[in-house]
């Protein structure tokens, strides 16, 4: 299991709408929100992802969810990715 951590979305910072879209897009799955990492003005997002020994240099493709979540939040605004 690999795991990433970034600004959770509780947070409307909205350069990071694109960062969590990013994992997103690449497999990654939310865990959990915490404020016990970097406390409550930065909380947390843990996202988390199964690492295959099947398939270990497949290049991984976006979802189509993960497409429209990218898009959306390309339109919140921040930098483009």
């Amino acid at each position: 299991m690999f795991h990433v951590k970034t600004l959770g979305p509780s947070d409307p910072y909205p350069p990071y709408a694109n960062t969590r879209a990013f994992y997103t897009a690449f497999g990654f799955r939310p865990l959990f929100e915490t404020t016990a990492l970097w406390g409550p003005e930065n909380p947390a997002l843990i996202l988390a992802k199964p690492l295959s020994q099947e398939t270990p240099n497949k290049p991984l493709q976006p979802t189509r969810a993960a497409k429209a979540i990218r898009e959306r939040a390309r339109r919140v605004g921040g930098p483009r990715g």
